[in-house]
């Protein structure tokens, strides 16, 4: 499908566990849109949303299970898939290549070699994250641990400059929209040419030649 940002943006986010994926700094991105007056509809798929949270005004929860066609008529129907993922993750990056959808996401693990900063999406630093050399095991111990120390550290405002460039980076798109653009024809090429199989069989029988 042709992608193009005409007025309203529309944005995706899929994914369980709430607070791994970084469901709350979605829905403060959401508040601080609507805080800047911007138009946008944000459809959030997730069945791990708690209950009685406040859901901010222009995001749609969807918490029932969707079959694959849905599932890809949601990523066609997206300008932009939001992820600030505190956890690892792997199999959307390779779903919104697939659907030459831009993703803006944190910079967790060996993201970067799949997304490419500025070119298929956003690539941002995240200050928190599950593995963490230095606090994993010591100041969280299991999943529950985890979510706690994220509550609290979202609760004290760590995430304030993550949630600021990640909605800088929502209207910067929508105000240079040929960026946009480029950014989704750069996706379909640049997946060509690390997925093609022709250039995956090159490089094989190069590395042949040369043993």
């Amino acid at each position: 499908k042709n992608k193009k940002i005409k007025n309203k943006l529309k944005f995706l986010f899929i994914g369980q566990k709430f607070y791994g994926k970084g469901g709350p700094i979605c829905f403060a991105i959401a508040k601080e849109l609507n805080k800047r007056k911007i138009d946008f509809k944000f459809k959030f798929v997730s069945r791990d949303v708690p209950k009685n949270y406040t859901i901010p005004k222009n995001v749609q929860v969807i918490d029932s299970n969707i079959s694959e066609d849905n599932k890809y008529d949601l990523y066609n129907w997206a300008h932009l898939f939001l992820f600030p993922v505190v956890q690892d993750s792997f199999g959307v990056y390779l779903e919104c290549i697939e659907t030459r959808t831009p993703i803006i996401s944190t910079n967790i693990y060996d993201k970067s070699d799949i997304i490419i900063d500025n070119k298929m999406g956003r690539m941002i630093d995240t200050p928190f994250q599950l593995y963490d050399f230095k606090k994993f095991g010591t100041q969280w111990k299991n999943w529950e641990e985890f979510n706690q120390c994220f509550i609290n550290e979202f609760k004290k405002g760590l995430f304030n400059n993550l949630i600021n460039e990640f909605t800088n980076s929502i209207e910067f798109y929508l105000m240079e929209t040929e960026k946009y653009q480029k950014t989704v024809k750069n996706i379909e090429s640049i997946a060509l040419e690390q997925f093609h199989p022709q250039i995956r069989n090159n490089t094989l029988l190069s590395i042949y030649k040369n043993l």
